[in-house]
């Protein structure tokens, strides 16, 4: 089975998965291969044990196109190699490239003991910048031999949201794709064609211009988000004024764009948080630094204490608290760098009683946890503050159920057509 013709998965976590099944959408022989023998069990029975939308209907629809397998030796001989594995953060900011080295050399010693003509192996996970030419590349030249000459090896970082990404990885803005030489870059162009239905700017560059790339495209978000965050501290305390009124009048413009340009507070998730810091540490690697990116977090890490100072402003200390929104963002269960969680830590640390709903995650080890279905169950609304941390509108449903005498603080605006049926209603962003 492995000498045929196909596409290997390698890591079948929440990008990974979703890349199957869009694959699989086109194309017949898809092996998905990932370590962790219970995700691949559950995964032969057609279970996704997290929530993504359209995800486990899209994998149900096209299962027939997909072998799961915990063993890189079921790897497709002849293809392609997409690795989609972590790439943990350390303590000075880099990311380690552990995972990815560990399937690159048993990737390399299973092609190396077969016959192959041609196979590609493309690196999605966000890497360093140097990785390529100073880790990867040495590493399957010292496996493969002369049959590394046989080899394409392509960076093509995916630039996705938790909780949208079959449809970013459909529709994607841009392609980035890191090769040594351009004509490695058709092969795989020509394979992802069929997954992308929209028509984005691809942009060929070498290895180290795709590796910036990517971490420098969401060090500029961050600093979009924080720039916002920034004009709602400066007007803090200004009467009859809203900065997300202005903010949104500025985005107006097409230099600058309406995306992430809304004061409510930190940023957080699995990428934009540590690729700012990473942009900071590949700086300091040449003896430089990113100004900016650490501007950036220094204004990121100070929004928790804005919203408890806002707490702190129009309570008291017995009042206890709600927190609407656990995970980072909307449609995902992911709580990595939440900036609600950490509010939630600071708040307790000041002595605050609080409790934290969210609508996905069922559970949440180490909180006082809630559900929002089973908040709505058992109706326990023995509360004086509630604080929005996120921008879904599923959690407007509690209106009906709310006492007028609760006290919302609204980081995102969306409970602003209610304003009304509150005595106190605070939009982070208005004074």
């Amino acid at each position: 089975m492995s000498d045929c013709n196909g596409i290997n998965v390698i890591g079948c976590g929440k990008l990974g998965l979703p890349l199957i099944a869009l694959l699989a959408s086109h194309y017949k022989n898809i092996l998905g291969i990932d370590i962790n023998s219970e995700l691949i069990l559950s995964l032969k029975n057609k279970r996704v044990p997290w929530f993504e939308p359209g995800l486990e209907l899209l994998i149900s629809a096209n299962f027939e196109n997909i072998r799961f397998s915990s063993e890189i030796t079921d790897a497709y001989i002849n293809g392609t190699s997409l690795i989609i594995v972590p790439t943990p953060s350390e303590s000075d900011g880099k990311f380690s490239n552990y995972y990815i080295n560990k399937v690159l050399e048993n990737l390399a010693k299973h092609l190396v003991s077969k016959t192959f003509v041609q196979h590609s192996i493309v690196i999605v996970s966000t890497v360093m910048p140097g990785s390529f030419e100073n880790e990867f590349e040495p590493l399957l030249k010292k496996i493969l031999g002369e049959k590394y000459n046989f080899l394409n090896l392509v960076y093509s970082p995916e630039f996705i949201a938790l909780g949208n990404v079959i449809d970013d990885m459909k529709f994607p803005e841009i392609q980035i794709v890191g090769v040594k030489s351009f004509s490695s870059a058709n092969s795989y162009l020509t394979l992802v064609s069929k997954v992308i239905q929209s028509k984005p700017e691809v942009h060929i560059l070498n290895w180290l211009e795709s590796e910036v790339a990517k971490i420098a495209l969401n060090s500029f978000i961050t600093m979009k988000i924080s720039y916002a965050n920034q004009i709602g501290e400066i007007t803090e305390g200004i009467q009859n004024f809203d900065a997300s009124k202005v903010l949104q009048a500025i985005g107006g413009d097409s230099r600058i764009g309406h995306k992430y340009l809304y004061p409510a507070g930190a940023y957080g998730g699995p990428c934009f948080p540590r690729d700012n810091r990473a942009l900071s540490a590949f700086a300091s690697a040449y003896g430089k630094i990113a100004n900016l990116a650490v501007a950036t977090d220094v204004i990121n890490n100070r929004q928790s204490r804005r919203v408890l100072n806002k707490v702190i402003e129009i309570s008291k200390l017995s009042d206890r608290i709600l927190l609407i929104g656990a995970s980072y963002k909307p449609n995902t269960e992911v709580t990595e760098e939440s900036p609600s969680l950490d509010f939630y830590h600071i708040a307790q640390k000041a002595g605050f009683d609080i409790r934290i709903c969210d609508e996905n995650i069922k559970n949440l080890s180490g909180y006082d946890f809630i559900s929002l279905d089973e908040l709505i169950k058992v109706q326990e609304f023995n509360f004086q503050i509630l604080i929005n941390f996120s921008s879904s509108s599923s959690y407007l449903k509690l209106t009906n159920y709310l006492n007028r005498n609760v006290k919302i603080i609204d980081l995102w605006g969306n409970w602003e057509a209610y304003e009304a049926q509150f005595i106190n209603y605070f939009k982070f962003s208005k004074n």
